[in-house]
C-alpha cells in the first residue's frame, strides 16, 4: 500500500513531471502509451506459471514484450527510466540486466531478461533514449529456441536479493523474486504490475478491472483504450479464468507454461 501510495502521490496533477521520466522500453512511435504495446500470449503478468522439473509453480511476476517491429538483427530494447546498471548477466537466453532508479524520491528497480548484445556494464548509467540491448536474432533463436522471442520484463517495489560471488557470472550481484511468488500477497509484496505502472504515470489513474479481465473506466470517467482491454484480456485463452474481481488473469493448472 505505501508504494502505490508513494505512486500515486508522485504521479498526481500538480506534484511533478514524474510520468514524462517514464518510457516503454521498446522502440515505438509513442513510448508514452500501451497502444504500441504488444505481449505474448501468455505473457501477462499475474499468470500462474505450472510446476516444471525443479521450478514450483508461480506467478508470472513481470510482462513478456514481444517484438515491435519484424527486425531480427538489432531491434534495440532500452531503460524505462533514468538509472544505473547494478547486476548483469549475459549467459545465453537467460541473459539479464538488473537496473535501480530514482524518481522523484520514488526508488524502483527493472528487470530485463531473454536479451542480447548488451551494452552496458555494471555501475553504468543508463538513458532511456539509448539502447542497453537488443531481442535475439534468427540465429541466436535458431539455437536457443523460438520460445524466447521476446523479452520478459519487471518493475520490482524492493531490492533484488544479494547473490554469492559466481566466477561464471561476475557481474551478476542480485537476482529478482522471479520464481519466488507463490502467493498473490508475495507478488503484490514484491512487484508492481508492469502495466499499471505505466498507465498510472502517464495516466494518473489506475484501470480497475472486471472479473472478466477486461479494464473498466477509472472513476474519474477517463477512458481506457482498447489496446489496454486486449492486454489485459491475453487473447481470450480458454484455459483462462479470473479471480473475481481482481485485475490480473490467472491461468488454470491444465495450462502448462515452460518459460518465464
Amino acid at each position: 500500500m505505501q508504494s502505490i501510495f508513494m505512486l500515486l502521490m508522485l504521479f498526481a496533477p500538480g506534484i511533478g513531471s514524474t510520468g514524462a521520466e517514464v518510457f516503454l522500453p521498446i522502440d515505438a512511435p509513442d513510448r508514452h502509451s500501451l497502444e504500441s504495446l504488444a505481449l505474448t500470449r501468455i505473457g501477462g503478468y499475474g499468470i500462474m506459471r505450472a510446476a516444471r522439473p525443479t521450478v514450483p509453480s508461480h506467478f508470472h511476476t513481470g510482462i513478456d514484450i514481444r517484438r515491435p517491429h519484424p527486425n531480427y538483427t538489432d531491434e534495440p530494447i532500452f531503460p524505462a527510466a533514468r538509472g544505473v546498471v547494478i547486476s548483469r548477466r549475459t549467459d545465453g537466453p537467460y541473459a539479464q540486466l538488473i537496473i535501480e532508479h530514482d524518481i522523484g524520491g520514488l526508488k524502483f528497480w527493472t528487470v530485463y531478461e531473454h536479451i542480447a548484445g548488451l551494452t552496458v556494464k555494471d555501475s553504468s548509467l543508463v538513458d532511456p533514449h539509448s539502447p542497453i540491448a537488443r531481442f535475439f536474432s534468427k540465429e541466436e533463436l535458431q539455437k536457443y529456441g523460438w520460445q524466447f522471442d521476446h523479452f520478459h520484463f519487471e518493475v520490482l517495489k524492493v531490492h533484488p536479493f544479494a547473490l554469492g560471488h559466481d566466477g561464471r557470472h561476475p557481474d551478476r550481484y542480485y537476482s529478482s523474486y522471479t520464481l519466488e511468488c507463490h502467493t498473490v500477497a508475495g507478488l503484490n509484496r514484491y512487484f508492481y504490475d508492469p502495466l499499471e505502472f505505466f498507465a498510472l504515470s502517464w495516466s494518473r489513474t489506475i484501470p480497475r478491472m472486471q472479473p472478466s479481465g477486461l479494464a473498466v473506466p477509472p472513476e474519474n470517467g477517463s477512458a481506457v483504450t482498447p489496446r489496454l482491454n486486449m492486454l489485459y484480456s491475453l487473447y481470450e485463452h480458454p484455459a483462462i479464468h479470473y479471480i473475481g474481481g481482481g485485475r490480473s488473469p490467472f491461468l488454470s493448472d491444465d495450462f502448462v507454461s515452460q518459460y518465464h
